[in-house]
């Protein structure tokens, strides 16, 4: 296997990124004679597939694509759906070759594409996981992942904060929003690449926040879901600007709250319980076909989630901070806590989530740290 090809694969896969929700992201490079005569990546969930993509960008240059050779990031799909199966496509052009980055978990097509193309008298060749590139193509598609094998989002646990190497910060007033312009485009590219965000109605209360996706992604459309057990937040605040967001409530809120709601067009999802149940919210943003998550703040979310995540380890999948001011010796911690008494009671120590993996990045003065709670 000719690993750059495969690298370049990947490279045309994160262009869907944000766009091709449920569907992963997927590039495909076709080689013949050791020259690449045709690129593809799946663009957007209705659109071809990269496989696809690449025959038909060979066929525009008018390469011969018999007896080429397919490097695809995954397993291609063997089943009709809103395009035909690409197994299909990919013997009928007489491609000789498949090389298949990753296998795909959803029940469906899971091995079952690789069976056919060898049916089909395609040769097949699976990356190594132990290939470093192998883990850079799981990694791109973990929401995907997750939500194919088990039917819930990809949960992202977002929060900033003021922090200092080996501190607990407990006062309030000592956090300082982070409001750099830098740092304010990452927040951005989090947001337009997740399918929802959620936060509490007193966030949406004292921010008013608009959650609109900007620049490259200025057209898509990110599901606004808004926790209020009582049904408090004014009905005026910008995230109720259309139909595209969710309150969810719960037996708390009184029948005059849910009737102006009702009266409003403010879609919302009630609980039958007077508790939020934070298990069965992801189960029905899951059945919404939602997989990347971003929670964006409010204190009582943070517990929320990180009870919940005592007893069932796939409720959280990566922590994303955003700290500031950043000690130059400060080292990546291994374990993490979520704030629970309010925002900044952040503190460092080996409880409540154990991380895989871990990653950061400096921007300006700001450490964007991203934990990986969960590796599918």
């Amino acid at each position: 296997m000719e690993v750059n090809y495969m690298a370049r694969a990947l490279e045309a896969a994160k262009r869907g990124i944000g766009f091709t929700a449920p569907n992963p992201c997927v590039g495909a490079i076709l080689v013949k004679d050791g020259i690449i005569i045709g690129e593809g990546w799946h663009k957007r969930v209705g659109n071809s597939h990269a496989e696809a993509m690449a025959i038909e960008n060979a066929k525009e240059q008018q390469h011969s694509i018999k007896g080429s050779t397919l490097y695809v990031t995954l397993e291609p799909c063997c089943q009709y759906g809103r395009t035909p199966p690409c197994t299909n496509t990919i013997a009928r052009h007489g491609i000789k070759k498949v090389v298949i980055g990753s296998i795909d978990t959803f029940w469906r097509i899971h091995k079952e594409g690789i069976k056919q193309l060898r049916q089909l008298g395609v040769e097949v060749e699976l990356m190594s996981k132990r290939d470093t590139l192998y883990k850079s193509i799981i990694a791109l598609n973990q929401p995907f992942l997750k939500w194919a094998s088990v039917g819930l989002p990809y949960v992202v646990m977002k929060h900033s904060a003021s922090f200092s190497k080996n501190t607990v910060i407990k006062d309030d007033d000592s956090i300082r929003t982070v409001h750099y312009k830098k740092v304010q485009k990452d927040e951005d590219y989090e947001l337009n690449i997740s399918d929802a965000v959620l936060v509490d109605w007193q966030y949406v209360q004292v921010r008013d926040p608009v959650f609109q996706p900007n620049g490259y992604y200025r057209y898509k459309k990110v599901l606004r879901v808004i926790l209020d057990p009582e049904l408090n937040c004014d009905i005026d605040k910008q995230v109720f600007r259309d139909g595209n967001v969710l309150v969810v409530h719960t037996t708390k809120a009184p029948a005059s709250r849910v009737h102006l709601y009702h009266e409003a067009g403010i879609p919302c999802f009630a609980f039958e319980t007077s508790d939020m149940q934070i298990k069965k919210l992801l189960q029905y943003l899951g059945k919404k076909k939602i997989t990347r998550l971003l929670v964006e703040g409010g204190n009582d979310i943070y517990q929320l989630f990180a009870d919940e995540a005592l007893y069932d380890p796939i409720i959280i999948d990566s922590v994303l901070w955003y700290i500031t001011p950043v000690d130059e010796d400060n080292e990546n911690p291994k374990h993490i806590v979520l704030p629970s008494g309010g925002v900044g009671r952040v503190s460092m120590v080996d409880e409540k989530l154990d991380i895989k993996s871990a990653t950061s990045q400096q921007i300006g003065k700001t450490l964007k740290y991203i934990g990986r709670v969960n590796i599918y």
